[in-house]
């Protein structure tokens, strides 16, 4: 029982310092159960060399029966205060070791921004301007023209563009579309009957003042190549539709 308060009394110790050097509670916490593992670790390493070394001396060295008494009544105190001491010493030294890499773990990554930084600064001067030039450009004056007012004569800007308001432009427009829409009606329109030029011929030929035969009649070619294509026209029906003549 004496060895497990002076246990808990290590740990709450361990911790302590921890959070005096680290603000952390989260890694104060995982290092102190680390370095209570230790602790354990080291006590129970302690206890069996010590009992290796009473058996030892036992076998060995036969002493009197009150030294034997004696002895083994320390058994228990002398061994346990020198383990303790010797748990608490290596648990320091181990989360001051932890304590060091994390601070070197710290100091390497401020080296390594500020080494970036550097470089950054470097590229961005490579980019400017030489500061000789720079100074050359704002001591040199500036040399403005000076216009004589009295010896100007007048003059004008020659003329070469040409202004429209919007709505005349608008205007015209629309007047065009306008156009081109009753061309478009008058010629495709719904209501225009599509014929042929033989049809308007024959038409003409017999509402004109001039009244004679219709254009098949008259012109005997056209009327051979009519009847020649209507021919053609049935025998290809009839060979589509796979009729036979009578």
């Amino acid at each position: 029982m004496c060895c497990y308060y002076k246990l808990r009394h290590l740990h709450q110790f361990v911790y302590e310092q921890i959070l005096l050097r680290h603000p952390d509670h989260q890694m104060a916490a995982s290092i102190a159960a680390n370095t209570f593992d230790l602790v354990c670790l080291s006590l129970m390493y302690a206890y069996v060399c010590t009992k290796i070394r009473l058996n030892t001396f036992k076998e060995t060295d036969k002493m009197s029966e009150l030294t034997q008494t004696q002895f083994e009544s320390s058994d228990d105190e002398l061994p346990e205060e020198v383990a303790f001491d010797a748990s608490k010493s290596a648990a320091l030294k181990s989360v001051k070791d932890a304590l060091d890499a994390a601070k070197r773990e710290k100091n390497l990554l401020k080296e390594k921004r500020r080494k970036r930084q550097q470089l950054f600064q470097e590229q961005k001067k490579r980019k400017l301007l030489p500061q000789e030039l720079l100074e050359e450009f704002d001591t040199e004056p500036q040399k403005v023209p000076s216009v004589d007012m009295e010896n100007m004569s007048d003059f004008s800007l020659p003329v070469s563009y040409r202004v429209m308001r919007i709505k005349d432009e608008s205007a015209a427009k629309s007047l065009q579309q306008r156009a081109m829409d009753f061309v478009q009606s008058r010629l495709y329109g719904s209501g225009t009957k599509r014929t042929t030029n033989a049809e308007l011929l024959s038409l003409k030929k017999k509402r004109g003042a001039s009244q004679g035969a219709a254009v098949e009649f008259a012109n005997k070619k056209l009327g051979a190549y009519k009847k020649a294509r209507i021919t053609r026209s049935n025998k290809r029906f009839i060979r589509q539709q796979k009729l036979i003549p009578f």
